[in-house]
């Protein structure tokens, strides 16, 4: 039961995440750049561009997280946090707390980190549930 479960779930979040690609809504992360040193504890500015290829897109939230596996292509790895019901389109902007070094369950280590985003929105006339995910590498450290 736990198996089919967990099978069920990771095919509609992998649907999910095709669908967004498909209907031309794409998010993309201009901050953090790829490779940016990004210090435990500090405050990071996160800057996000929304492309649509339609008027019939409805942000709803993003959340954020590091992940210290970047072949894993469906999991934000450790959420930090992130915004709610956001309608603006174009760039967004907004802060999140990276999380002290004592904070880090795995503990920080020098293996590559990938700083991800999932953007949660309405699709079309039936308003159908979509995300979206972003990745960047970065560097965390002490």
């Amino acid at each position: 039961m736990f198996v089919s479960l967990k099978a069920i779930i990771s095919t509609t979040i992998a649907t999910l995440a095709v669908i967004g690609v498909v209907s031309g809504q794409n998010i993309t992360i201009v901050s953090p750049q790829s490779g940016q040193v990004i210090r435990a504890g500090d405050v990071l500015t996160v800057e996000l561009a929304q492309q649509s290829t339609t008027s019939s897109v409805q942000s709803i939230a993003f959340s954020t997280g590091f992940s210290s596996r970047p072949t894993d292509t469906i999991s934000l790895g450790r959420p930090l946090g992130g915004t709610q019901f956001l309608t603006a389109r174009g760039n967004i902007t907004f802060q999140i707390n990276v999380p002290k070094a004592s904070e880090f369950i795995d503990g920080i280590s020098n293996v590559p980190y990938e700083f991800k985003v999932a953007h949660y929105y309405f699709l079309g006339a039936t308003s159908t549930p979509t995300i979206d995910i972003a990745s960047v590498p970065v560097s965390v450290q002490q």
